[in-house]
């Protein structure tokens, strides 16, 4: 229910959606709700309907000047930027050519959001020694336009971002893994077999959601499993102009650790994890960031036991105010 109003003396215009949320392929429907104070002449009432994902990065990179003997180190930035629009489009929600009478107006617009689009992104960071910048954004706008008449008079505008999610494909079931291996000290000596079994307790999360992974460990060896650790790794990928040019950020987002078992045991455990992340799944031309969870068996002396697992986390809803326009009656 996105709402987001631009006034003048004479009117006010805002835009209202019916949902707070949409996926690829719905349609979305609202009202562009116009306040006129006093007579107005104008044209029409205009809605664009944008997509469109941007990348824009910077990379440290070095040269040298100078004779051999005496050289000197140059950094300098070097800039890459992409964009990709998904879809552009103008419609006539309303076709006046003429004045119109003081009063508030609602007029009702909807749009069908093309199928396979994926879900809103944001990600902002600097680093390195000469704070290179790096900014990647999948948005949605809408923005309604008065096209008021007279060669100096100003259009009215008002725009609001919509949050569109990926649409989640129904036949997909939870993330598993399983791993069967031998526990060898220092890499060579077998004290017997462990078996790890992963699996999360639903298909996809939102941001600031607790997940529960269910694990369940055989330790058939003789060596005690001194910790169950999880890892949630997060790989984020931005692409631009030209062929190969990209850059990836890698990195741990979140780790946990929880009991582990002893030897010749077995143990059922529900592994809570708390997904505060930043930035939600995304499967952009350009924009691609994906998480997975790495489950580990900690074992002295010998290699861990590990599963991975994917893991898609959606954007929340965003919470928007009920005061649609000042002084909006209805």
């Amino acid at each position: 229910m996105g709402i987001f109003s631009v006034f003048r003396t004479d009117a006010k215009i805002g835009i209202h959606t019916d949902k707070l949320v949409y996926y690829g392929g719905d349609l979305i429907t609202g009202h562009i709700l116009l306040q006129v104070m006093s007579p107005l002449d104008c044209k029409s009432v205009v809605l664009k309907v944008t997509g469109h994902e941007k990348t824009e990065w910077e990379e440290e990179r070095v040269r040298y000047e100078g004779p051999p003997e005496h050289q000197r180190e140059i950094w300098f930035k070097e800039q890459h930027e992409g964009k990709n629009e998904f879809f552009k489009n103008k419609v006539i929600v309303s076709d006046f050519n003429g004045t119109i009478a003081p009063g508030q107006y609602a007029f009702p617009f909807q749009y069908q959001l093309p199928q396979g689009i994926p879900g809103v992104f944001e990600y902002h960071e600097k680093y390195g020694r000469l704070g290179c910048k790096v900014e990647a954004a999948i948005r949605y706008k809408l923005k309604a336009t008065l096209d008021v008449g007279g060669f100096f008079m100003k259009d009215l505008k008002a725009k609001i971002h919509a949050v569109v999610h990926e649409r989640k494909d129904p036949s997909i079931k939870p993330a598993y893994g399983e791993n069967t291996s031998t526990v060898r000290l220092l890499g060579c000596i077998p004290k017997g077999k462990a078996t790890l079994k992963a699996w999360f307790n639903n298909v996809s999360y939102t941001m600031g959601e607790v997940a529960y992974v269910k694990a369940d460990i055989s330790n058939d060896s003789k060596r005690d499993i001194g910790s169950m650790n999880t890892v949630l790794m997060r790989e984020i990928i931005i692409r631009g102009r030209g062929f190969n040019n990209r850059h990836t950020i890698k990195g741990e987002v979140l780790k946990n650790k929880y009991p582990g078992v002893k030897a010749l045991k077995k143990s059922e455990q529900a592994l809570p994890l708390q997904l505060n992340v930043a930035q939600p799944t995304a499967n952009g031309n350009l924009i691609s960031c994906r998480y997975w969870l790495d489950i580990e068996c900690d074992i002295s002396f010998a290699p861990d036991i590990e599963v991975h697992m994917p893991v898609e986390i959606f954007a929340p809803q965003p919470e928007v105010s009920g005061v649609i326009l000042e002084g909006w009656e209805g």
